[in-house]
């Protein structure tokens, strides 16, 4: 929902709940983690709420690790300088305040028509989900909301998507994907493909073809107004700190992958106790106890995605495995063997599974919006694919399925009504 937000579609407001309301049972404290120390089973945080800079310590029994991801930068330093992101509220805020920066400069009586084509070209880099929705969302903006507010401008925008890939929405089966590059195409964004971006500057990006057919090409430039890099992730700093102290082979692991190893109980390697879990975007199932195979590779479970759908899953299950009571220091997470008679309701509960199963993630498919009021989706349960779909009949899909996933019944209610709101009144384009 960011790339809506950063055009109007949604109000940023309605896609987040206060953490203190959304669960009235936990104890919040607002914080960021410096550093964790899992001998100790210590956590260092340091709030901005004082102007104190001394950390404060907070001991635990369980520590849930899943902070994600930060954006990579793949080498290039100015990236994080001169692009926008779609990481973060705050991200799409100044995201949209800079795309409404540019026609509004444009439009200036002394602009010269190098400026203005160069104002009011937009550059996403990265043509997966977040990259092709946010294209899509842009290049419905331009087409609805262009020709009423900016209709001396309309024909002078250019939007274009660059990806190193020979293809758009890697994840997607291959029909989708030619479905939804012919579709975004066909409304105007140019879509350069197997283009490697090898500098970023203020106003200009430079790129290179990768196509073996033209590898000797040299390399080109586009000015840009606007550019949105959403071009894979990295590991948080906080990630690559906890790996260096949990032994040869888990900052092994971690290096290959950028991810930390866990177990397929998702408890985090080179912590014995068990009292460490790591999921989502900054974890990775390791099934063997050391860095190295036989064939010099490490052996991994077919990587998740870095989806929402896989945190929400690893989230509830390690919540019903330290509900349950299971004990997380053993090999496998296991109750008492005569837990039937020593607490019968408790062995009703589990129903009866005394050793917790492993994690499985059941895949319900993918779903991205190619603008139009288009989407792309594939529909699976489990490896098991039940339809595919492009089109206006996906858009109904997905927007169903973004509306039910929202965090809480209010958020659910208020996308609604910016739904509806939109369809009536048009995007919300105030800049703040």
């Amino acid at each position: 929902m960011l790339a809506a937000s950063a055009l109007g579609t949604v109000e940023h407001r309605s896609i987040i709940e206060p953490t203190r309301s959304s669960n009235p049972l936990i104890q919040y404290i607002q914080g960021t983690v410096i550093d964790i120390n899992p001998n100790e089973k210590e956590v260092f945080v340091k709030t901005s709420l004082r102007a104190s800079s001394s950390p404060f310590i907070l001991s635990y029994d369980y520590l849930i690790y899943g902070v994600g991801a930060n954006v990579a930068d793949f080498g290039l330093k100015t990236v994080h300088k001169y692009c926008n992101f779609i990481k973060e509220i705050e991200d799409v805020i100044k995201l949209k305040q800079k795309i409404l920066t540019c026609f509004e400069a444009a439009l200036l009586p002394d602009s010269r028509d190098e400026d203005i084509d160069r104002l009011l070209t937009f550059v996403t880099i990265g043509a997966g989900p977040t990259g092709v929705e946010f294209t899509g969302e842009l290049a419905d903006f331009v087409e609805e909301k262009s020709k009423k507010l900016y209709p001396q401008l309309r024909h002078r925008v250019k939007i274009v998507l660059i990806d190193a890939n020979k293809s758009i929405l890697g994840a997607f089966d291959t029909a989708l994907q030619s479905e939804a590059l012919k579709s975004m195409q066909a409304r105007g964004v140019e879509v350069m493909l197997t283009s490697r971006v090898t500098e970023i500057q203020e106003d200009a990006v430079f790129y290179k073809s990768l196509d073996t057919d033209n590898i000797n090409s040299n390399e080109c430039k586009i000015d840009y107004g606007v550019c949105v890099w959403a071009a894979g992730t990295a590991p948080r700093p906080l990630s690559c700190s906890l790996a260096e102290k949990l032994g040869t082979d888990v900052s092994c692991a971690f290096k290959r992958t950028g991810r930390l190893p866990v177990d397929p109980w998702l408890r985090l390697k080179g912590v014995p106790t068990g009292s460490v879990f790591a999921m989502g975007d900054c974890a990775l199932i390791n099934t063997t106890n050391t860095c190295i195979s036989k064939e010099d590779e490490l052996e991994f479970s077919p990587p998740l995605p870095q989806t929402a759908q896989v945190a929400a899953q690893q989230g509830a299950y390690v919540g019903h495995l330290l509900n349950r009571g299971y004990n997380t220091s053993l090999s496998v997470p296991s109750l008492p063997g005569n837990l039937l008679f020593q607490n019968p309701l408790q062995w009703l509960r589990v129903r009866g599974i005394t050793e917790s199963k492993p994690f499985f993630f059941l895949n319900f498919g993918i779903l991205a919006y190619i603008g139009g009021d288009e989407a792309v989706a594939e529909v699976k349960l489990g490896n098991s694919q039940l339809f595919q779909s492009s089109g206006e009949s996906a858009y109904l899909l997905w927007k169903s399925v973004y509306l039910v996933k929202q965090v809480s019944t209010r958020t659910r209610i208020l996308v609604l009504f910016d739904y509806i709101k939109t369809q009536i009144f048009g995007r919300d384009l105030t800049a703040l």
